[in-house]
C-alpha cells in the first residue's frame, strides 16, 4: 500500500485514538437549555442551575459551574427555579468533568442508565411543542387523502 493511502487508512480506521465514552447515538441542540443538576455530597443534595449542551438518546453535556467532585451519579430535571418541583428527576452516570477555565465553568458528561426517558427528551428538544392535526381542514389538505 503506497504510503498516502496507508495514512488516510490509518486516520479513518484508528480506533485507539477514540476516547473512552464515544456515544453511538445522534446529539440533537436542545430547545430548552435550562436544566437543574443535583447530587449528594457530603450528606448533602447539592443543587446547580446549568446549561445544556447537547442530548442524545444515551447521553448529554451541560456547562456547570460548580464541579460535582468525586461524584458519580447526579440527577437532572428539565427547567430551573421553582416551578420544577413536579418534575421527575433522571438519573445519569458521570463519565468525566473537563475544566472549560482554570476555576470553572466545568463541561460535565453524563451518561443515561439505558436510554433517555422519552417525555424528559421531548421536554428538552421539542420545547412542549405538539403536532395537532386541525380537525375541520379542507380535504385536499389532509395526509390520509392523496391523489
Amino acid at each position: 500500500m503506497n504510503p498516502v493511502r496507508r495514512a488516510l487508512f490509518n486516520v479513518f480506521h484508528n480506533h485507539k485514538d477514540r476516547g473512552a465514552d464515544r456515544r453511538n447515538a445522534c446529539r440533537y441542540a436542545p430547545v430548552s437549555d435550562a436544566v437543574t443538576m443535583g447530587w449528594w455530597q457530603g450528606g448533602v443534595y447539592r443543587t446547580q442551575a446549568c446549561h445544556l449542551l447537547d442530548i442524545s438518546m444515551s447521553g448529554m453535556g451541560v456547562r456547570s459551574n460548580v464541579t460535582p467532585e468525586g461524584v458519580k451519579e447526579v440527577g437532572i430535571k428539565a427547567g430551573v427555579g421553582p416551578g420544577i418541583e413536579e418534575r421527575e428527576w433522571v438519573p445519569l452516570d458521570v463519565v468525566r468533568v473537563i475544566p472549560l477555565k482554570r476555576n470553572g465553568p466545568f463541561k460535565v458528561q453524563l451518561r443515561f442508565r439505558g436510554s433517555c426517558p422519552y417525555e424528559f427528551f421531548r421536554d428538552i428538544t421539542a420545547g412542549g411543542a405538539i403536532e395537532v392535526r386541525i380537525l375541520d381542514a379542507a380535504p385536499e389538505f389532509d395526509p390520509r387523502y392523496w391523489r
